[in-house]
């Protein structure tokens, strides 16, 4: 219980729930207009190993705001293609926000 109240006191669950959600998200988006392991090999060699799940799992861990926008911004840019859909703008728009970023904080 003790641990529980940590992570909402710290925003580990808050974080999870977000990354399920960017997840779904990206999933129904279909393949990226440019790959995330090349994408975000470029920040770390490691990701080049990775999957997108895990990608996901670890950039998003972070609870740095400034971290986090830019990842979603690279996000944004990855699926370029997509946003003419305001369906899929809204739902990214849910995302931005489950992580505490306003999609009008992103470039």
């Amino acid at each position: 219980m003790v641990q529980l109240l940590q992570n909402r006191k710290d925003g580990s669950v808050i974080a999870s729930s977000a990354r399920l959600k960017l997840k779904n998200l990206v999933h129904s988006l279909g393949a990226a207009d440019y790959s995330w392991k090349r994408m975000f090999s470029t920040v770390d060699p490691n990701y080049a190993e990775m999957n997108r799940e895990d990608i996901i799992d670890r950039v998003f861990s972070t609870s740095n705001r400034d971290d986090l926008a830019a990842a979603l911004e690279t996000v944004k840019n990855m699926y370029g293609s997509r946003w003419s859909d305001p369906s899929l703008v809204q739902k990214f728009q849910q995302v931005c926000n489950a992580f505490g970023i306003g999609y009008d904080e992103l470039l």
